[in-house]
């Protein structure tokens, strides 16, 4: 392959538009990062993702054409190049209507319902993930990236597994146990980009990676509906439900997010609200900013390990349970004085 020029450049790979120096049809050509040297779970990654793409054949998903090592022992994918724009670039150029990118959203499931049913669990689904081709009603969308995807039938890393992500999109059992999510942990990212559709805003936000997960693990999100109140009852309700804590609360996974979604949208208040839904201005600007990257979209980043974080999640459960002693204590205290009096 000859490189043309760059694409984009992430923590653990580097695109390259690129053209074979026999067929000479270009491609997107995905490198590894890093030392060509490298063993262990980096690689392990890498070769998940190449093996995801023989067992979902689904025309909404990247095509790998090609997967190998160079001769200066690079580790390489070969992908179909797309035309267009991935729908964080639509949302951050306020050229999406709430109701075409709701529209988007509904296509984005049939090709994750495809990953779900071949026991695969995406695990870093955002917008920057999704790629529109095309406009209006010739618009297609392409689920890519699986560089993070997790086997469910095939462990692997289990019990070693560093953990990664978005921060803004990762869901709590993602953070604390990466090696067993399932996808309802897919379903998480999900309503945090519907949510983000709706309102224009994030559900959880911070000044670090590990906050902002922590905040995920630890705290209540604002209500979609108090974000944006325009948004009828039942599409909020779709929406609460992918952002519950307990992954048994929520879709079990993208087909049954898409029968929910459907039944919701079948009310005519939910379309009516739809086309009349003011223009969001856009995902607050912290997410744009807060984890700089090359690109327009929020990077994948390594945060600390799963261990590391249960501490952080603990030590603020610790803190809620002696400050809320504290205060029953003096409320008591309180009393007994206004007893006495």
């Amino acid at each position: 392959y000859d490189l043309i020029a760059p694409i984009a450049r992430g923590p653990m790979s580097d695109v390259w538009r690129a053209r074979h120096n026999v067929t000479q049809a270009e491609v997107a050509l995905k490198l590894m990062a890093g030392d060509p040297s490298s063993t262990g779970e980096a690689i392990e990654r890498f070769q998940r993702e190449a093996r995801s793409a023989s067992r979902v054949n689904h025309p909404a998903i990247v095509q790998v054409f090609d997967a190998g090592v160079t001769g200066a022992g690079e580790r390489l994918l070969a992908l179909e190049l797309l035309q267009g724009d991935n729908l964080q670039q639509l949302m951050d150029t306020d050229r999406l209507s709430v109701a075409d990118g709701v529209q988007i959203f509904v296509q984005m499931l049939e090709p994750l319902a495809a990953v779900h049913d071949a026991g695969l669990v995406h695990r870093d689904l955002k917008p920057a993930n999704v790629f529109v081709v095309g406009t209006g009603s010739e618009r297609q969308v392409r689920l890519m990236d699986f560089g993070l995807v997790r086997e469910v039938d095939n462990p692997g890393l289990t019990g070693t597994e560093s953990t990664f992500g978005t921060p803004y999109y990762m869901s709590p059992e993602q953070v604390t146990n990466p090696s067993t999510t399932l996808a309802a942990a897919d379903v998480w990212s999900l309503g945090v980009i519907l949510y983000e559709l709706l309102s224009g805003q994030l559900p959880f936000q911070g000044e670090s990676a590990h906050s902002i997960v922590v905040k995920a693990c630890t705290e209540q999100h604002r209500a979609v509906k108090e974000a944006a109140p325009w948004v009828p009852d039942e599409l909020a309700d779709v929406v609460e439900r992918c952002l519950g804590k307990d992954p048994l609360a929520r879709p079990t996974d993208a087909r049954q997010l898409a029968l929910q979604l459907a039944q919701a949208c079948e009310a005519p208040a939910v379309d009516r609200a739809l086309r009349q839904a003011p223009k969001n201005s856009g995902t607050a600007p912290v997410a744009d900013t807060l984890l700089a990257s090359p690109g327009p979209a929020v990077p994948s980043v390594h945060l600390p390990s799963a261990e590391e974080t249960r501490r952080a999640v603990l030590k603020t459960a610790l803190l809620f349970v002696v400050v809320g002693s504290l205060l029953a204590f003096a409320a008591w205290h309180w009393a007994q004085g206004a007893h006495r009096e």
